[in-house]
């Protein structure tokens, strides 16, 4: 292969220096060249890579589901033994406590783990130098702040930190099987004695590792949503075509597949408990609808465009403005950023848990006959009852999700419950701005259009004729049409978002 030059390290070679590795790096907008690593070694580092995140994804959602059982049940517990304010506060307790070990792993051990992680991440798939991006401690750091964020109830998701996991866990492989293939021991001549450096060319192992990095980011999407091709179309619109090699686009639909397949199938040996905190329909069922549903549809989108635009300008302004307060806080910085960690993941709590008490109407419960059963929240209510608006609120972003989406409870969410749930969890999505966690808002976004589309799905069917002529009988879809617009308003995509929603 082609090495890198060595003109530019002659210099301290003369100078005495007997033994050095040498490490060199050039920008090129346009990079002609290939990694040159023989097929066998690439191959591999896709496998382990995919593999890889498929177990990562099966630990971290196995560890949420546990976590987040046993916070609600302790707050059950509480609500039985004591009544529903002794409740609200032990559930506040348990999300305070999570808040602050995230916090302090965030701003003590691991300060890259805060935020999501995609800019950075996107920016070095781009070929700029980031260094310390990728290493072993900002791997399981933002591994473990993610689990707490998403236990804590934050409004977030888990997608920005897992594609910037992905492509930290292809780095290190990468580093790992492909770095002895680029490097060379070498002689070196000078007018005072003859000595050997190792060589590196790290122009073919950077372009190696931002394939596989890449790989390993669309192995992320692909596992949470079950969507391989969602995943390559996602990372191509989030990367140049520059940096986009012609092989790429194979290995990438191989790690992806691979990585679905192998994360799907170690969840279903968790049993049907585990289905509620994944975002994708285990046992899909076709949607139906008809041409007289696309007003309605369209409408939506009308809706959910100029909303889009507002919640992201809402978002850059307080943390625009979060940013401007901790900056005068420069002495105690630190400890500022803990304490309103800790008080937000309370707030959350609380609002969450207010807003269900006051305006979730306790429902009986109706098991379907047949298929997948939709996963409630019980909270206040009876046993064999649940409270509608702490179904969408109290549980993951994923769950909520799931259960917006869902063909079979279309009288189980009536329209003001969602209405609730839609106000607080915007909020207090807006205000979550510049916390130091991990947070990813594609989920979110997806909740929050999903709401809306729920909305227009069930006033559509109570005040239409929509069902009784053939169309639309559950507004299920209508939360699928608002999530997939909400999402190309805020990522400014569009192939890929449609791709995800309908592959979930």
């Amino acid at each position: 292969g082609r090495m890198a030059p060595v003109r530019s390290a002659s210099r301290e070679f003369q100078e005495g220096s007997s033994r050095a590795r040498l490490r060199q790096s050039r920008y090129k907008p346009l990079q002609p060249e290939t990694h040159s690593l023989p097929s066998n070694v690439m191959w591999r580092i896709t496998i382990y890579t995919a593999v890889s995140m498929a177990f990562a994804n099966f630990a971290s959602v196995l560890i949420i589901s546990k976590i987040v059982h046993w916070k609600f049940a302790r707050m059950n517990m509480a609500i039985q033994d004591h009544g529903i304010y002794h409740g609200i506060f032990t559930l506040a307790f348990i999300v305070s406590t999570l808040a602050t070990l995230c916090a302090c792993l965030v701003t003590f051990l691991v300060p890259g783990a805060g935020g999501s992680g995609a800019p950075e991440n996107k920016g070095w798939l781009n070929g700029n130098t980031i260094p310390g991006l990728f290493t072993y401690r900002n791997l399981v750091g933002r591994a473990f702040a993610t689990i707490l964020a998403n236990t804590a109830g934050f409004p977030v998701g888990r997608e920005g930190p897992t594609v910037t996991m992905g492509s930290n866990i292809a780095y290190v492989i990468t580093d790992a099987i492909a770095f002895p293939h680029v490097q060379q021991w070498i002689d070196v001549e000078s007018t005072a004695a003859c000595s050997t450096a190792l060589l590196v060319d790290e122009e073919r192992f950077s372009l190696a590792s931002r394939m596989m990095c890449t790989v390993g980011g669309a192995c992320g999407m692909a596992m949470l949503f079950d969507s391989p091709i969602g995943g390559i179309v996602y990372m191509f619109e989030e990367i140049t075509s520059a940096s986009w090699p012609v092989e790429l686009t194979f290995r990438a639909f191989a790690g992806t597949t691979i990585c679905t397949l192998v994360s799907r199938a170690a969840l279903s040996f968790l049993g049907t408990n585990i289905k509620a905190f994944v975002v994708f329909e285990w046992n899909p069922e076709p949607q139906r609808y008809t041409w007289a549903d696309m007003p309605f549809f369209i409408l939506i989108a009308v809706i959910l465009g100029p909303f889009s635009a507002f919640h992201t300008r809402a978002c850059l302004a307080v943390g625009s403005l979060r940013q401007k307060v901790m900056g005068k806080l420069a002495g105690s910085q630190k400890y500022a950023k803990i304490a309103e960690t800790i008080f937000y993941s309370t707030l959350c709590a609380c609002t969450y848990a207010f807003v269900a008490f006051l305006g979730g109407n306790c429902l009986k419960y109706q098991k379907k006959e047949s298929g997948p059963q939709s996963e409630f929240v019980r909270f206040n209510c009876e046993p064999g009852h649940y409270n509608p608006v702490a179904s969408l609120l109290l549980t993951t972003t994923d769950a909520a999700v799931k259960l917006l989406f869902s063909t079979r409870d279309q009288d189980e969410l009536q329209w003001p419950n969602v209405l609730m749930a839609f106000f607080a969890y915007t909020a207090l999505n807006i205000g979550l701005t510049g916390i130091p966690v991990p947070s990813g808002n594609f989920t979110g976004s997806m909740l929050i259009g999903g709401m809306v589309g729920r909305i227009v799905g069930s006033l559509t069917r109570e005040y239409t004729m929509t069902a009784s002529r053939g169309g639309l009988e559950v507004s299920g879809v209508y939360a699928m049409v608002g999530s997939a617009a909400m999402l190309c308003g805020f990522k400014q995509m569009t192939l890929a978002v449609v791709l995800i929603v309908v592959e979930c």
